[in-house]
């Protein structure tokens, strides 16, 4: 980079603040070379590293919030297998519920005569229609290898008449040779290579067409929409250069009926440091995310969460110590080795590497036969590994993100069919945090008696003008046998301060439905 004014030529000393890549002598040609800069003004640079590669490194400082890149996808498409989708809009088809509508030429499933008569579609259209190619999708929803084409297919495409973006495409890394020897690879080596070429007719090779399979499975992205409505994969030429860190410092987002992807970065990013996403699960513990990792990206990740035996403190891998049964944590003697010995960091007490493997694997195969349409299943596996996996443990949070995605949006779970006492108890949580202190006079200790909770309709109380009451539901209220009058759960008539009264906290599991008595 030259400290010449990029207008004059003379020497100077400011930089662009935005990229800090270009030089001006003064803010007049700064001003006078803002058309031509902006196009390519951006707050990082693309370098190359010894270890990593092509990488992406800040530029300037970075403020938690900004952001770093947008970028439209060079190529979207549906996964290997996926389940019935529109090849214009890429919106899921439900082919069960409604009237299946095909493309008139292609006889491809879409959203209707506007996704029909999308320029994405005529290309691929065009194709499938020449080759008089009618495609089998099935109507019960399930994902299905008859996608698999499509992807490949629109990269084949811009090499023909885009060849400048099919350029940039073939300039990723595909890490070919490992994926080859792969079993998927030798099922997309035996049909998918021959369906371009002799029934497609397309001007290709197998090189090529595995070389752009192994392109995506190493660089492109989950792309998905709010709503739920898209789950696709997209190509981002630049961003897929970003390095992996299990504790990155960018998130991505997707934006916009192209999908542009927007990147911002999380944490403040000095200048020089790189810049950084995930290519895993946050959520899963590192024997999972290294394995992961491992087989779809090919390298073994060695950054400092994945070197931690406590993950940064967060123990998101670490399993209780049946042995001392008082929550001490069971941690890998070296995270970078899955045969090495899992230790309690109180006790001692040893587990073979291996077997934690065996039971990663257990568990990850018992989370994925959970039906997702039930809670039943999930809150029983929280509480048949209450005493094993700690309430941090990766597979208790995996379980507890499906119930949170669940609860108030499932038939029988949503918020109005939930036990009363659950939303009563959130509104009495809002109050305690809502109303202001009142200051509490202190009142003699009274001892109290565990006793069964018997419900006493509670008399309304008309509300006074120096304390504003709240209308107060009828709620079961403790019996204190050694007083003789039972004291309501009510505002009292003429007292600004309450006294409290010690309560015992019974648990109500969000999943119980109310009852029809």
């Amino acid at each position: 980079m030259s400290n010449k004014c990029a207008v004059c030529k003379k020497s100077a000393t400011q930089t662009c603040s935005a990229c800090g890549q270009v030089f001006y002598c003064a803010r007049e040609h700064q001003k006078q070379d803002w058309k031509q800069h902006k196009k390519f003004c951006v707050p990082f640079k693309i370098t190359t590293d010894e270890v990593l590669g092509r990488c992406v490194v800040a530029t300037r400082n970075l403020r938690p919030g900004e952001v770093i890149m947008k970028q439209a996808p060079l190529i979207l498409g549906p996964k290997v297998v996926s389940a019935p989708l529109c090849l214009s809009c890429h919106k899921k088809l439900n082919l069960e519920e409604k009237a299946r509508y095909e493309c008139d030429k292609c006889k491809w499933p879409l959203c209707g005569q506007e996704c029909e008569a999308s320029p994405l579609h005529q290309a691929e259209c065009q194709v499938f229609a020449q080759a008089e190619f009618v495609p089998t999708v099935k109507s019960d929803n399930s994902r299905q290898p008859v996608y698999s084409s499509i992807a490949p297919l629109r990269a084949l495409l811009l090499k023909r008449d885009h060849p400048e973006k099919f350029k940039i495409l073939r300039q990723c890394q595909s890490h070919l040779s490992e994926h080859l020897a792969t079993p998927v690879y030798q099922i997309l080596r035996n049909n998918l290579v021959s369906f371009f070429i002799d029934v497609l007719k397309m001007d290709t090779d197998e090189t090529e067409i595995l070389t752009i399979c192994s392109i995506f499975d190493t660089n492109c992205f989950d792309v998905r929409n709010p709503k739920g409505t898209v789950n696709v994969r997209g190509l981002y030429p630049t961003i897929s250069l970003l390095s992996h860190d299990c504790k990155q410092n960018t998130r991505h987002s997707f934006h916009g009926d192209d999908f542009h992807l927007l990147l911002t970065a999380t944490v403040p990013i000095k200048k020089g440091e790189l810049i950084t996403t995930t290519y895993t699960q946050t959520l899963w513990g590192t024997l999972t995310r290294r394995a992961h990792l491992k087989m779809s990206k090919h390298f073994d990740c060695t950054c400092d969460r994945c070197k931690d035996p406590t993950e940064l403190g967060s123990y998101v891998g670490a399993v209780n110590c049946t042995e001392c049964g008082d929550g001490s944590k069971i941690v890998s003697c070296n995270p970078l080795d899955k045969a090495a010995d899992w230790k309690c960091q109180k006790c001692g007490f040893v587990i073979e590497g291996k077997e934690m493997v065996w039971g990663t694997d257990f568990l990850k195969d018992e989370i994925s036969k959970l039906d997702k349409r039930d809670p039943k299943g999930f809150e029983e596996f929280l509480v048949k590994y209450k005493e094993t996996l700690h309430q941090k443990n990766s597979f208790c949070l995996q379980v507890k993100y499906a119930l949170i995605q669940m609860y108030g949006s499932l038939e029988g779970y949503r918020l109005a069919e939930l036990e009363f006492s659950v939303v009563l108890l959130s509104v009495v949580v809002v109050a305690v945090v809502l109303v202001p202190v009142v200051p509490v006079v202190p009142v003699p200790v009274v001892p109290v008696l565990l006793v069964p909770v018997v419900p006493v309709l509670v008399v309304p109380v008309l509300p006074v003008p120096v304390v504003p009451v709240l209308p107060v539901p009828v709620v079961p209220v403790l019996v204190l046998p050694v007083l003789p009058v039972v004291v309501p759960l009510a505002p009292v008539l003429s007292v600004p301060v309450m006294p409290l009264l010690p309560v015992r906290v019974v648990a109500v599991s969000p999943s119980t439905k109310k009852s029809k008595c």
